[in-house]
């Protein structure tokens, strides 16, 4: 993939210090009780106009903040901002004057410039995180996010001698393409999220822009930098390794995604050595007829009973396989009650067992490519040990830190991470089975880790018959595998447990979840 850098024309600048307030003996004394020091200060850039603007120039203009953090007598961090006027600004806006009023500056203490002073926390320190959330548009950017950053000690009681503001981040414009490059889908593109195993940058409700504006720390040749993207329901995905992202300087790079397949989630989950899956973007369900993922991953049908007619609808199956007599909905586990309602309607006498595979990626899935046998499939399971269900929680690298119990949006169940993740910034996340609120999540922090790759099963309990119970206590799911003449491999959690080695009798209705390659 090819890119172009362009040198930041305000990675250097400089202030130079023009007058300060001198200093007695007596003055010094007044000073440890709280002297105020009055500096007036030259702030300069070496060239260019108005904001960052698509060449990388940049100058002063009137309402621009500057943040000046100074050490007290105290050892506290105290930020004072100037806000320029026309007058303060010469040179054709590449210098500005500043006044700044300091109360007990420490002699030689500490001293921090920032600029823009939006990039300033309350207690002085830069503010990084302002960068896990962006909006794409290069005048937020230069408004807010072009930091340009000194960190060094007072002159005495006064700011230092010409010092210069280095830029320590890179920005990035970004036009997102389909894989051979010959189509330009950025206009379209409603979520962008970028991570560096490190750092991670999420850009929602994007709409129409002609390209993607992003400020990232930098990064070493060495990182692999993934991004996600969204145009509405369709998803595309990228990883680039090997490039670099340089302090100060500017890029402009077309990213060739794969698109992935209708219903697909980003993150890719390792189920043995040697496959890897994407989770559909919800359980599957049944209504009237047709068959589809439900819209959010936090999504289920509840409710006290389930239709189980063919024009009926549910969200949580019998295990009966494909192989079954039965037709319509039916073929796929929509069992009535009991162990001899099942066996005395599947035909269970007349089919070998190893035939009998519970297997729904085979169905017409509406939002799922809606075509038969279209590469989605159940996970296989029980106790064993090349189970993909157990191989997921269990066998993959770091595979005990990548489930935890959680509330997303209201719904409890356990989110699973995929094989590679960066934890959006705003975001935490604690492993493990701690209960309903051992993590939370909400309409502001679940779409980030969406976007990062999450997945969420929600607790939707399990149907007996037309009963459903257990909703929000239990979650069951099923595998392909098949146990005996009445049971099959399922997985089961509530908020302080997890089992993939569980079995259950297959006219249990339990939820399904998709994977596919």
């Amino acid at each position: 993939m090819k890119h172009s850098m362009r040198l930041f024309a305000m990675a250097a600048l400089t202030l130079a210090a023009v007058a300060a307030t001198g200093c007695s003996k007596d003055d010094e004394h007044i000073e440890s009780t709280g002297k105020v020091v009055v500096s007036t200060t030259t702030v300069s850039l070496t060239d260019g106009t108005k904001a960052l603007n698509s060449q990388g120039e940049k100058t002063f203009s009137t309402g621009d903040e500057v943040a000046v953090v100074y050490e007290n007598t105290s050892g506290t961090l105290v930020k004072a901002t100037v806000t320029l006027a026309e007058a303060d600004i010469s040179n054709g806006g590449k210098t500005a004057s500043i006044t700044v009023s300091m109360t007990a500056p420490k002699a030689d203490g500490t001293v921090r410039i920032i600029y823009p002073a939006a990039m300033a926390t309350a207690g002085g320190d830069v503010n990084y995180s302002a960068l896990a959330n962006q909006d794409g548009k290069l005048t937020t950017i230069a408004r807010s996010l072009d930091l340009a950053l000194y960190e060094g000690s007072l002159s005495g009681t006064n700011l230092p001698d010409i010092p210069t503001l280095d830029n320590p981040l890179a920005v990035c414009e970004f036009q997102i393409k389909n894989t051979t490059g010959s189509t330009d889908l950025t206009p379209s593109i409603t979520m962008l999220y970028i991570a560096d195993g490190t750092n991670s940058y999420y850009l929602g409700g994007l709409s129409d822009l002609s390209s993607i504006w992003v400020v990232m720390k930098p990064v070493a040749s060495g990182a692999t930098l993934t991004f996600h993207a969204a145009a509405g329901t369709t998803r595309y995905v990228k990883e680039i390794s090997g490039k670099t992202l340089a302090a100060g300087n500017m890029y402009h790079v077309a990213v060739g995604t794969t698109q992935l397949r209708e219903g697909a989630l980003f993150g890719t989950f390792s189920v043995s050595g040697t496959k890897k899956v994407h989770f559909s973007q919800g359980n599957l369900k049944y209504t009237n007829g047709t068959w589809s993922f439900h819209t959010n991953q936090y999504d289920y049908m509840g409710g006290t009973s389930h239709d189980v007619s063919e024009s009926g609808s549910t969200d949580l199956f019998g295990w009966v396989g494909a192989s079954s007599t039965w037709t319509g909905v039916k073929q796929y586990g929509v069992a009535t009650e009991g162990e001899d309602a099942l066996n005395k309607e599947d035909g269970y006498g007349n089919v070998a067992i190893e035939t009998l595979k519970a297997n729904w990626g085979t169905l017409a899935i509406s939002n799922g490519g809606n075509t038969t046998n279209s590469g989605w499939h159940t996970l296989t399971g029980g106790n064993s040990e090349s189970a993909e269900w157990n191989y997921l929680f269990n066998k993959r690298s770091s595979a005990l830190s990548k489930y935890g119990s959680a509330t997303v949006c209201g719904i409890v169940g356990t989110v699973v991470l995929p094989d590679n993740w960066t934890l959006p910034g705003g975001c935490s996340f604690a492993s493990g089975m701690g209960g309903w609120d051992h993590n939370s999540y909400d309409a502001t922090t679940w779409p980030k880790m969406e976007a990062a790759g999450a997945v969420f099963l929600p607790a939707a309990g399990y149907r007996e018959g037309t009963s459903v119970i257990y909703v929000e206590d239990y979650g069951n799911y099923w595998s392909s595998s098949v146990g005996d003449e009445n049971a099959a491999g399922s997985v089961f959690f509530d908020g302080n447990r997890l089992r993939v080695g569980n079995y259950d009798d297959r006219f249990y209705g339990q939820s399904v979840r998709l994977v596919c390659e």
